[in-house]
């Protein structure tokens, strides 16, 4: 997830906003547990005025970060 996270900090500081949550929607697709997508993400939808979305990324990571693990099974 790494290289991503990188990419998307790059897009960021670039101004490029539209990249950067580009790019987190892919971390989010790919590493749902990864916050930075739901961070990078909020703030891409954020910058552009999408006020509701930027709010349902949010809540989408934190419900993810506030998830308790699956028990696992067997020892």
């Amino acid at each position: 997830a790494w290289p991503l996270v990188e990419l998307a900090w790059i897009a960021k500081d670039a101004g490029d906003t539209d990249e950067a949550g580009r790019i987190a929607a892919i971390l989010r697709s790919r590493f749902p547990k990864e916050a930075a997508g739901y961070d990078f993400g909020a703030f891409s939808a954020r910058a552009g005025g999408r006020f509701e979305e930027a709010r349902a990324i949010r809540s989408e990571g934190d419900l993810r970060r506030n998830a308790k693990p699956e028990p696992s099974v067997g020892g």
